[in-house]
């Protein structure tokens, strides 16, 4: 699926190992998001950098404060 960050957010970064790497911006923009889920995290990509992770309870509620929009499902 695709989301839309409408208004820049914070995102997790993970080790290889899953182990909390700290947080990195994700800034307005079209970013893919594949699943399936990484210990309660959904992967998102932006181009040229590392995946970065974001907790299904903050997408949730980013979604409901419209900072983030689900824009395509996957079939």
């Amino acid at each position: 699926m695709k989301i839309q960050v409408l208004k820049g957010v914070l995102v997790r970064k993970l080790h290889s190992d899953g182990t909390d790497a700290g947080f990195a911006p994700l800034p307005a923009g079209i970013y893919d998001a594949l699943g399936p889920q990484i210990n309660g995290f959904l992967r998102i990509y932006r181009s040229n950098t590392e995946p970065l992770f974001i907790a299904f309870e903050k997408l949730e509620h980013y979604i409901s404060s419209g900072e983030i929009q689900i824009l395509l499902k996957q079939a």
